[in-house]
């Protein structure tokens, strides 16, 4: 990020993939040449994930130029038949997608805000960085934090 944030355009971080089962042998030089029949997640492996997944989007949250985040693999078994998922192939939750849905839901949403201007008019706010909508009286007001 710090090498391509010298350039001051937006980045995206595509074909994101954390494993919850075991990692592939040392020996393995290209990703695509492993390929096995059976590649179960772990409950090691989904905690590893979970703890993964969470440390490095709260680093590319923390970097203002990440405009997007791509997780490739929803469910498990897509890519290279891994266990790369945020659910499993018969559709269990995984800890990753909880720990995902924590940070998005609860730590990052800025909740809905009644705010009482003071006698000058004016108001104070609390938010994470984006896009806001004011509202007085039928009247909307856009800004930015």
């Amino acid at each position: 990020m710090d090498r391509f944030s010298t350039f001051g355009l937006p980045l995206h971080f595509t074909e994101i993939n954390i494993v919850s089962g075991d990692l592939m042998p040392a020996h393995i030089v290209d990703l695509n040449d492993f390929v096995p029949d059976v590649w179960p997640s772990t409950p090691e492996g989904e905690a590893r994930q979970a703890e993964e997944l969470t440390a490095f989007y709260k680093l590319l949250y923390d970097c203002p130029l990440i405009e997007a985040v791509t997780y490739w693999s929803f469910t498990d078994g897509g890519w290279l038949n891994a266990p790369a998922g945020l659910m499993t192939k018969d559709a269990r939750v995984k800890p990753s997608y909880k720990a995902l849905y924590q940070l998005i839901k609860n730590e990052w949403l800025t909740p809905e805000q009644q705010v009482t201007a003071d006698e000058n008019s004016n108001a104070e706010i609390s938010g994470f960085k984006g896009d806001y909508i004011a509202e007085f009286d039928g009247s909307k007001m856009e800004f930015t934090i």
